[in-house]
């Protein structure tokens, strides 16, 4: 299969180093990035679901953001004005604070990895969904776990209110221990 090799490296930016005019911005192979990744698409989406591969941080600024790893881990940091969906082959970490105006789906070794999110300056507006083993989430203001979610443990240090469920009939499972305090422990 056909794929793209960054040995380096990768940035993506729009007309004039700023995505707004640039569009959005999607792949038609998987991507294999060295270094880091920078892509900036303004308000517009970035959509990468392929088998990539990414050694460093994938640094983001778009509407709607979808990354997907087929090896490796999954680091990712920056600022997302829609949702944001994560899935990787191995753990999900990140690289600087998340910003996400939207939902966000998160599923780590199709549910067993590690996701750690525990930078203070997260901010995740809307329902966190996840699917991982071992998860730590820090979110500067109220949280809302989203329905259908599993962890084998969960640490989350909220900066305001915790809901779990987004719904009525939604819930989260926990199998071993759980965690909930304020931002910073």
């Amino acid at each position: 299969s056909d794929s793209t090799t960054v040995t380096n490296d990768l940035i993506v930016q729009g007309v004039g180093g700023s995505g707004a005019t640039g569009g959005a911005v999607s792949e038609f192979d998987p991507l294999s990035v060295g270094g880091t990744t920078l892509i900036d698409a303004g308000t517009n989406d970035i959509t990468l679901p392929g088998a990539n591969a990414f050694a460093g941080n994938v640094a983001v600024t778009g509407n709607d953001v979808t990354l997907t790893t087929g090896t490796g881990n999954l680091s990712s940091s920056g600022t997302v004005s829609g949702n944001l969906t994560e899935t990787s082959a191995g753990a999900i970490t990140q690289g600087g604070a998340l910003s996400v105006a939207g939902d966000s789906t998160l599923t780590a070794d199709g549910g067993a990895g590690a996701i750690t999110l525990a930078n203070a300056g997260n901010s995740f507006a809307g329902a966190i969904t996840l699917s991982g083993g071992a998860v730590t989430i820090a979110n500067a203001g109220a949280t809302t776990l989203g329905g259908g979610g599993k962890a084998s443990s969960l640490t989350l240090d909220a900066g305001g209110a915790v809901t779990f469920g987004a719904t009525g009939s939604d819930s989260t499972t926990v199998t071993n221990d759980l965690i909930v305090q304020g931002v910073g422990g």
